[in-house]
């Protein structure tokens, strides 16, 4: 797809990047998380336990 690109990178962690916003979501299945990194640079990490309970905004 032209608006994202995905990595997976040597270590089984998942990197995907979104062209329109600069936004970067980061899957590491070592620490059971998902990271979300803004364009501001601000980001938030949620444990994967929690988003498949609780789901995500």
């Amino acid at each position: 797809m032209r608006s994202v690109i995905a990595l997976h990178l040597s270590n089984g962690i998942m990197q995907i990047n979104l062209f329109e916003d600069h936004t970067k979501v980061i899957l590491c299945h070592l620490i059971g998380a998902a990271a979300c990194i803004y364009r501001e640079r601000s980001f938030i990490t949620y444990k994967l336990s929690v988003i498949e309970t609780y789901g995500c905004c």
